[in-house]
Formats: C-alpha cells, sequence, structure tokens
C-alpha cells in the first residue's frame, strides 16, 4: 500500500523534499491533481514510485543528485534546460545536474524514480576515472534519454525493479541497513553507470573504463554460470585471464565489493529468488542453499537472516 495518497499540491511538495529538493508541484493539464507516493531509500540512493493524474513538478536546478525516471504506466512529458520530451515505455528520463527540470503528467502515469546522490556518486567515478563527473562535462550533460530495452539499460531496469521488492519487505527502512542493500546499491549504481556508456552518453575518461573491463565481463559471467560450485579466487581470475590482485583492484573499483564477496551476493540473491519460488515442502532450503554454492546450511541461515532480516524458511513459508 503506498506511503500516502494526496489530493494537496502542498502536502506532494512537501512529501518529496526529501528525496527531491527544490521541487515544487503543481497542476497540469487542467486535471484534478491525485497522486500516490511510495519512498524506500536505501543509504546513497532513494527509489520512490509516483502514481499520479494531473500532477507537474518544477524545478530551478538539481545539485544533489542524478534522478532516472523510469515509466511503469501511461507517459510523462520531461525537460530538463532545453525542450521539452515525451517518455513512456521503454524510454527513461536522466535528470540532468544544475539545470531547470519540469515534469509533466497531465494524464494517469505510474512512474518509478531513482534518485542516486551527488556525493557518493562522485566517490565511485573518482575510482574509475581519476576525478568525479563535477570536474568535466560528465555523462549527465550528455544524454537526457536511456533505451531501457537493450543491454546493460535492460538489466539495470530488472535490477531496479528487483531492489524495488525488496525494499518493500519487512519494516521500513530495516532493508536499507542490510548488507545485501549495499550490495544492490553498488549494482546499481555500476549497471546505471555502464548502460549510460553503452549508449554514448559517458563522459568519463574512456581509457580508465576499458582498463579489465573485458576481464571483468569475463569473470562475471563465469561467476553467474557456477554458482552452485566451489568457487575460488583463483578459479576466477583464470576465467577472467587476469591476475587475481589485477582482477581484485578491478571489482573493487567497478562494484565496491572483492570478487569473493560479490560472489556471496550473487548466491543470496539467487537462493533468495529461488525461496520465493520453492514450494514449502520439507528439504527444500536445503536444496536451494546447495544448487546456490551453500555447503553449510547453518552458516548459509546466518548470513542469510543477517542481509534479509529473516531466515530461509520464513522466506519459504511467504510464498
Amino acid at each position: 500500500m503506498p506511503l500516502i495518497s494526496t489530493a494537496d499540491l502542498d502536502e506532494f511538495t512537501d512529501l518529496i523534499g526529501d528525496v527531491a529538493p527544490g521541487a515544487h508541484a503543481h497542476a497540469a493539464g487542467g486535471r484534478t491533481f491525485r497522486a500516490e507516493v511510495d519512498v524506500r531509500p536505501l543509504r546513497n540512493t532513494a527509489l520512490f514510485s509516483v502514481a499520479s493524474v494531473g500532477l507537474g513538478v518544477e524545478a530551478d536546478e538539481f545539485r544533489d543528485y542524478i534522478g532516472v525516471t523510469l515509466p511503469r504506466e501511461g507517459a510523462f512529458v520531461a525537460r530538463t534546460g532545453g525542450a521539452n520530451s515525451a517518455f513512456s515505455g521503454d524510454q527513461a528520463h536522466i535528470l540532468r545536474t544544475d539545470r531547470a527540470f519540469g515534469y509533466n503528467a497531465a494524464q494517469k502515469s505510474r512512474v518509478l524514480v531513482v534518485n542516486f546522490f551527488k556525493r557518493p556518486m562522485d566517490a565511485y567515478l573518482n575510482r574509475l576515472n581519476g576525478g568525479g563527473y563535477a570536474d568535466g562535462p560528465g555523462f549527465a550533460d550528455t544524454l537526457d534519454t536511456l533505451d531501457l530495452s537493450v543491454g546493460r539499460a535492460s538489466s539495470f531496469r530488472h535490477l531496479v525493479n528487483y531492489t524495488w521488492s525488496e525494499a518493500g519487505r519487512g519494516a521500513a527502512g530495516a532493508f536499507a541497513a542490510t548488507g545485501v542493500a549495499d550490495n544492490l546499491e553498488s549494482a546499481l549504481v555500476s549497471l546505471f553507470l555502464s548502460a549510460v556508456e553503452e549508449q554514448g552518453g559517458c563522459g568519463l575518461r574512456e581509457d580508465r573504463l576499458r582498463t579489465g573491463s573485458a576481464a571483468r565481463r569475463r569473470s562475471e559471467e563465469f561467476i553467474e554460470a557456477n554458482l552452485g560450485e566451489r568457487l575460488t579466487m583463483a578459479d576466477v581470475a583464470a576465467a577472467a585471464g587476469v591476475p587475481g590482485r589485477t582482477l581484485s583492484r578491478v571489482f573493487q573499483n567497478h562494484h565496491d565489493l572483492g570478487v569473493m564477496a560479490f560472489v556471496r551476493a550473487r548466491r543470496l540473491i539467487a537462493a533468495r529468488r529461488a525461496l520465493q519460488d520453492a514450494a514449502p515442502v520439507p528439504g527444500a532450503v536445503t536444496r536451494i542453499a546447495m544448487d546456490c554454492g551453500f555447503a553449510h546450511l547453518g552458516r548459509f541461515s546466518a548470513i542469510y537472516r543477517q542481509a534479509f532480516g529473516e531466515t530461509p524458511s520464513d522466506t519459504l513459508r511467504r510464498r
């Protein structure tokens, strides 16, 4: 159920103030305004859903974050500095920093917004690029639209939807304090940057981005294909074709995780998805744990609970 349902524009402006500071709402298209808003924060990223009719939002400029608006139902019109553009279906809007912004959804619309706060994004880009996007033109100045139907952008959309679902489970805000939330947040940042780079809108230095990218992709594909196997650092490095120390540096720069920490995070996410889909029959937890590469059931249960705030059996029973 939504965090709040409102027909009051001032209340809506106050509600989105924490995730969209400086924005103010107005009625659009001569329609009676109404909106339902649900906010699910992570540590350095805020996700929020807005279902509305007759909604317009304006702001002079945004300095604190990069925003990505993904359509889920209907269409909206967005403006960042210049001309208006319509977005629907597979087209996401990227909110550029330091520019006037406008949003208009006169007809019934539902969007999911991902706000990456600028300071941690700068720190991430510093590791990749030797300087954040504030030091040069950057992706925010060169791309307004992301095609969600292809490549890394498609993977980004799937991960956004999965993160949204996970962040809505359990007590409000509890998921943001988990290790898996941090891993998903890091993956959202890296997938978003990869998608922007892939679609030609990235102002990052190409030599830095190319370094290790092929090895990282080979290692990620190897990990995904072998989650149920006993993997070592040497195995993954061999599949990537680079020394272990080089691969560790690449993973730390790109995912903010070591290689084996990344393996464990991917195993946990795979196990959770399997538990959510499985029938609650005897032995299901053990089978799924083994299939996902966890050899010790007790250890699996402990780190699963630490990550998700519930036991594997709890997830299975909630199917």
